[in-house]
């Protein structure tokens, strides 16, 4: 999925937004790996193939490089996350929609890394917060009447906010399978079968919901 999803923005030429969308998705793998600190203006020009004085002319600084990262990867995520809830009942809505996010931590490294980054030093940060696309609003409601239909008390304790925050709750999960997670232990990291990861993930949420498998 490119950078900019859904929110590609208006009135640029196509060619200025593939070229920054590039840079994006390059800066990503590095942010990923090294953390914001351990990449310089130099080090993403180099893995974009492109002359540092080239990444000036999209982005002024490398903080702005890392906030449209960070927003790159709510977008995309939630784009996924919306497009997966599929189903003639609300548990198997619910079901495609954790595999669906598995499948897409798991298949893109960087955007798990810098999502997970975002939560675990979220108090620590003193960046903005992230910004949600508004189909993450469709995204929450939809989520709230699916969980309220299978375990309406949940909503009392959790509140229909929380719902949203099932994305994380998936991104955990998938951390213990990832080889490069330093909790990852040495047997789950030789395992590279998506599909048999979602399983267990899929497993994982039902617990936490409390929603009985097959429902």
């Amino acid at each position: 999925m490119e950078p900019l999803g859904r929110a590609r923005r208006q009135n640029q030429p196509v060619e200025w937004e593939k070229k920054r969308d590039h840079i994006v998705a390059r800066a990503a793998e590095l942010f990923a790996r090294q953390g914001v600190d351990g990449v310089s203006m130099r080090d993403i020009g180099r893995n974009c193939g492109l002359h540092v004085s080239s990444i000036y002319h999209y982005f002024p600084s490398k903080e702005l490089i890392y906030e449209a990262v960070r927003q790159w990867a709510v977008i995309s995520t939630t784009e996924v996350a919306l497009d997966s809830l599929v189903g003639d009942t609300p548990a198997k809505r619910l079901e495609a929609f954790v595999r669906a996010l598995t499948r897409h931590f798991m298949e893109d490294q960087p955007q798990m890394r810098i999502l997970e980054r975002e939560v675990l030093h979220l108090n620590a940060s003193n960046r903005p917060p992230l910004k949600f696309p508004a189909i993450s609003n469709i995204l929450t409601g939809r989520l709230t009447e699916d969980i309220e239909a299978l375990k309406p008390s949940l909503l009392n304790v959790l509140g229909s906010a929380r719902t949203s925050e099932l994305i994380w709750d998936v991104a955990w999960g998938v951390t213990r399978y990832s080889p490069a997670h330093a909790l990852a232990s040495p047997t789950l990291a030789r395992r590279h079968d998506i599909d048999t990861i979602a399983d267990e993930v899929w497993m994982l949420i039902s617990k936490l919901l409390d929603i009985p498998l097959g429902t």
